[in-house]
C-alpha cells in the first residue's frame, strides 16, 4: 500500500492532555468560588452563576464517578486507573484540564471525587492483566435553574439562579488475566482491502493498520452511556490485530456461551488516490481544467467516519487523445502607405454659397465682393501640384442712379427715349443688357431727372432684380437711343452707377496634375472706391483616388493575409462613402474590374506584398485625405478535440473523433495525431486523415471537420481510471461466542475526496 499518511486508529482520546496550570491552586479555586456565589446572591444575572458553575466545575465540584473493576465478577484490587478529562467550555482563568490517578481498593472500588464534566480518557493498567482504555464523554454541566423570588416588602418578583446539584456516575469494567487459561475467547478473522490506485484492476492492501474490537459491550452493568469505546491495549494480545501483507488479519476477543456483542474499531486512513483527471481543484473548492489530462495523487480520507468532502466519484477520462498541429503565432504591425493620384479640377458652373459638387471637386463662393465699375474680375489658379485650369467669374450688376448729362434738343414731346444698360466686351463690341423708358418732355428734351422707382420688375434696375454680367467683359455703360429711329431729336447723354458682385464662376476647363486643392484668386474688376475686399472662392476638397503600398516596417512575421476594411473619411457634404474591402486597378493606365484588397496581395518571407508587382493598387473611391486601412489580424487557435468514451469501442480501436473545434489561423494544412492520453498510457497504431480547405485570398487553411480514420489503431482505453468509485464495506456486530471463528472483511473502497477533481 503507498499512502501518503496512514494513521492506524488508537482508541479516540477526545482532546490533547495540557498539564494543569501551575499558578491555579486550591486556595485560587475557593476564592473564585466566593466571589461567584457572591454574585448569585447579589443579582439576578445568570451570567454570573454560569461563571460560578464553570469555576465549580474546574475545580470537579460537580461530578463524583465510582469504578468498579471486575474479573468474572470478582473484585480486582491493585488496579491503577488513570482519569484524564477537559472541560467542555473555555474557563477565564486558562485552566482546561484535570489528571488524577487512583488504585482500586479490595472491593475492586477507586473513587474519582472530584471529576471535570466534559470528555477524556479513563486507562486500566495492572501487572498480569490485559490493560485497556475506555473513551468517555460527561456531556456539559447542567445550565442554571431560574427560581422567582418575591420581595416581601417591595412585591417585586425577580428570577433567582440556582447551579446544578454534584452528578454521580459509576461504572463497571471489565478486567482480563494476561495468562491463557484466564479468558474465554472467540477468534475474528477477515481480509481487508483499498482502493488508492483506480488506474490498476488490482486491489491494494492498506498492510501495517490496526483493527480493534470496542468492547464496550462488556460493560453491561450499570448502563453506562458517558462511556463511548473500551478496547485492550495494543501489547495485549487480545481485542487488537495488525494488517498482514497479503490484507489478512486475526484478533482474539473476549466471548461468551451465551454470545457477546463485539463491534469492530476500523482506523480512517489518510492518504491519496492515485487516478486520471481532467481537472484538478486550484484552492478555492473548484476543478480547473487542465490543459490536458493528468495522472493525480489526490488526497483521500477512507473509513466509517470519512468526511464526505468531495465525495469518492472517479472520474472519466479517455485513454486516447487528439493532438493537432499548431498554427503559427499572429504577425503584427502592418500598415499601408498613400500616394494621391493626380487629376484635374471638376468642370461646371457655381453661382452658390454652399457647397457644390462640380467633377467630384468641391466648391463655395465665400464673399461675393463689391465693385463699381462693372469690369469682370480674372481669377488665377495656384497650388494643388497641377497646370492648365481655367475659371471665370460670372458678376452681377444693377443701376442704382442715373444722373442726366445732356437732356438733347428737338425730340418729339411724348415720344419714348430707352436708357440702356450696356456691356462693352474686351473687343469693344457692346451688348445692350436691360433698358428702361423715358417720356420725351413737351420742350422736346430729355427729363433732367430719371426717377427708377416705376422700373422695379426690369433687370438690372434694382438690387433684388440684378443683371448677370457674362465673362469677357471690359466695362458698363449707359447710353440713350430713339425708340423712333425717324424721330429728330439728338444729343441726350446719361451716366449711371453701377453696383457689381459676383454672381458666380465657371470652370471652363478643368487642366491636370492636381493632386491637393488649389486656391482660387480674384483680382481687377474696379472695387469700389476705398475697398480692397474682392470676392473669395474656396476650392473646399479635392477627392483623389490613392494608391495604396503595404509598408511592413518593424513588423513581425504574417503566417497569413489579415482581414482588410477601408474606411474612408467623411465628404464635405458629409457623405461617407459605402465601398470598403474593394480596390481598383491600373496597369498602364487601363482601370480593372474592382476586387478586394487582401485578393491582391500575398505573403513573402513573413511581409505582406502585391501579389502582382507591376500592378498599382488604387482606392475605388476618392477623398480629400487618405483612407484608413484597418488591419484585423486573426488571432490563432488552436484544434482541439477531445475524445471520450463514446469514440472508442470495447477492442481499443477509435471508431469517430468529435467535431467542436476546427481551429483557424493555419498557413499549412490542418493534421492530427491520436495519441494516449497520458505518457505511458496503452494503446497505440491509430491515424487519422483530416480535410482541408483553401483561402487563396488569404492563404490560410481550414479544416472542412471531414476526417478518415486511416488506421483504428489497438489498445487504447475507454477510461483510464479502471474501476469506478466504490463505497466502504464494513462489518456489523458480531455475537461472539466462546471457542468459535467469524470472517469479517473490510473494503475501504475508493474513501471521499479531499479536493475536487473532475
Amino acid at each position: 500500500m503507498n499512502l501518503s499518511r496512514a494513521l492506524p486508529m488508537a482508541i479516540t482520546a477526545g482532546l490533547a492532555i495540557i498539564a494543569c496550570k501551575d499558578d491555579f491552586n486550591e486556595q485560587d479555586f475557593i476564592q473564585q468560588q466566593l466571589q461567584a456565589r457572591k454574585a448569585m446572591y447579589d443579582s439576578a444575572s445568570e451570567q454570573a452563576v454560569k461563571e460560578y458553575i464553570n469555576a465549580v466545575n474546574e475545580a470537579g465540584d460537580l461530578l463524583s464517578l465510582n469504578l468498579m473493576v471486575r474479573e468474572n465478577g470478582i473484585p480486582v484490587q491493585g488496579v491503577t486507573v488513570s482519569l484524564t478529562t477537559s472541560t467542555a467550555n473555555a474557563i477565564s482563568s486558562g485552566r482546561t484540564k484535570a489528571v488524577q490517578t487512583g488504585i482500586t481498593d479490595a472491593t475492586g472500588n477507586v473513587m474519582f471525587e472530584k471529576v471535570v464534566i466534559g470528555s477524556g480518557t479513563i486507562s486500566f493498567q495492572k501487572t498480569g492483566y490485559v490493560g485497556s482504555t475506555a473513551t468517555v464523554d460527561f456531556g456539559q454541566p447542567d445550565d442554571p435553574m431560574a427560581i422567582p423570588v418575591t420581595n416581601p416588602i417591595t412585591g417585586v418578583t425577580v428570577n433567582r439562579y440556582v447551579p446544578p446539584t454534584k452528578r454521580f456516575e459509576e461504572a463497571l469494567i471489565p478486567m482480563y488475566s494476561a495468562s491463557a487459561g484466564g479468558k474465554s475467547t472467540a477468534t475474528i478473522t477477515g481480509k481487508v482491502v483499498i482502493e488508492n490506485n483506480v488506474t490498476n484492476l488490482a486491489q491494494e492492501v492498506p498492510t501495517g493498520i490496526t483493527i480493534r474490537a470496542n468492547l464496550v459491550g462488556l460493560m453491561n452493568l450499570p448502563a453506562n452511556t458517558f462511556i463511548s469505546n473500551f478496547a485492550f491495549e495494543d501489547n495485549a494480545g487480545l481485542g487488537v490485530a495488525t494488517v498482514a501483507q497479503d490484507g489478512t488479519y486475526t484478533m482474539t476477543v473476549p466471548a461468551t456461551a451465551a454470545g457477546l456483542p463485539i463491534n469492530l474499531i476500523i482506523p480512517n486512513i489518510e492518504g491519496t488516490v492515485r487516478m486520471a483527471v481532467n481537472g484538478y481543484d486550484n484552492g478555492t473548492g473548484q476543478a480547473v481544467p487542465l490543459p490536458a489530462p493528468e495522472y493525480r495523487d489526490v488526497p483521500t480520507t477512507w473509513g466509517p467516519q470519512a468526511p464526505l468532502s468531495f465525495g469518492n466519484t472517479i472520474p472519466a477520462v479517455a485513454g486516447a487523445k487528439l493532438v493537432f498541429s499548431v498554427p503559427p503565432a499572429a504577425g503584427s504591425g502592418l500598415t499601408f502607405d498613400y500616394t494621391p493620384v493626380a487629376r484635374s479640377l471638376g468642370a461646371g458652373t457655381c453661382s452658390t454659397q454652399e457647397v457644390v459638387e462640380l467633377g467630384n471637386t468641391f466648391y463655395r463662393i465665400i464673399s461675393r465682393g463689391n465693385y463699381s465699375s462693372g469690369a469682370v474680375p480674372t481669377i488665377s489658379i495656384t497650388g494643388g501640384g497641377g497646370q492648365g485650369a481655367v475659371v471665370n467669374a460670372v458678376m452681377r450688376t444693377y443701376v442704382s442712379s442715373i444722373t442726366v448729362t445732356n437732356v438733347g434738343v428737338g425730340y418729339s414731346p411724348g415720344s419714348l427715349l430707352l436708357l440702356n444698360l450696356v456691356r462693352v466686351r474686351s473687343d469693344d463690341t457692346e451688348e445692350v443688357l436691360s433698358s428702361i423708358n423715358a417720356l420725351v418732355t413737351q420742350a422736346g428734351t430729355l427729363p433732367a431727372t430719371i426717377n427708377l422707382a416705376p422700373f422695379n420688375n426690369t433687370p438690372g434696375f434694382k438690387p433684388f432684380n440684378q443683371q448677370t454680367v457674362a465673362s469677357g467683359t471690359k466695362s458698363l455703360k449707359m447710353t440713350v437711343t430713339k425708340q423712333n429711329v425717324n424721330d429728330p431729336g439728338s444729343n441726350a447723354a446719361i451716366t449711371g452707377v453701377f453696383n457689381t458682385e459676383l454672381f458666380g464662376f465657371n470652370v471652363a476647363n478643368g487642366g491636370s496634375g492636381y493632386t491637393s486643392k488649389p486656391q482660387l484668386i480674384l483680382s481687377g474688376g474696379g472695387l469700389v472706391d476705398g475697398s480692397n475686399l474682392h470676392a473669395s472662392i474656396e476650392v473646399v476638397s479635392l477627392p483623389v483616388h490613392w494608391t495604396v503600398v503595404p509598408n511592413n516596417t518593424n513588423t513581425s512575421d504574417y503566417p497569413l493575409i489579415p482581414a482588410l476594411s477601408i474606411t474612408y473619411p467623411p465628404s464635405p457634404l458629409a457623405v461617407i462613402p459605402s465601398e470598403t474591402d474593394v480596390e481598383a486597378w491600373s496597369l498602364s493606365g487601363t482601370f480593372e474590374s474592382t476586387s478586394p484588397l487582401s485578393s491582391r496581395l500575398m505573403i513573402s518571407a513573413g511581409d505582406v506584398v502585391v501579389r502582382e508587382p507591376n500592378r498599382i493598387l488604387r482606392t475605388v473611391t476618392r477623398s480629400g485625405s487618405p483612407p484608413t486601412i484597418i488591419v484585423t489580424t486573426e488571432i490563432p487557435s488552436n484544434a482541439k478535440h477531445t475524445l471520450t468514451a463514446d469514440n472508442i469501442n470495447a477492442a481499443g480501436e477509435i471508431e469517430s473523433i468529435p467535431n467542436t473545434n476546427r481551429g483557424n489561423g493555419y498557413d499549412s494544412p490542418v493534421t492530427v495525431s491520436v495519441q494516449p492520453t497520458v505518457t505511458g498510457a496503452a494503446g497505440s497504431g491509430a491515424s487519422i486523415l483530416l480535410a482541408n480547405s483553401f483561402d487563396i485570398s488569404t492563404g490560410e487553411y481550414s479544416w472542412t471537420g471531414l476526417y478518415t480514420i486511416t488506421n483504428k489503431g489497438t489498445g487504447y482505453l475507454r477510461n483510464l481510471n479502471r474501476k469506478g468509485a466504490e463505497n466502504g464495506v464494513f462489518p456489523s456486530t458480531i455475537t461472539a461466542q466462546a471457542g468459535k471463528t467469524y470472517t469479517a472483511d473490510i473494503n475501504y473502497g475508493t474513501g471521499n475526496r479531499k479536493l475536487n477533481v473532475n
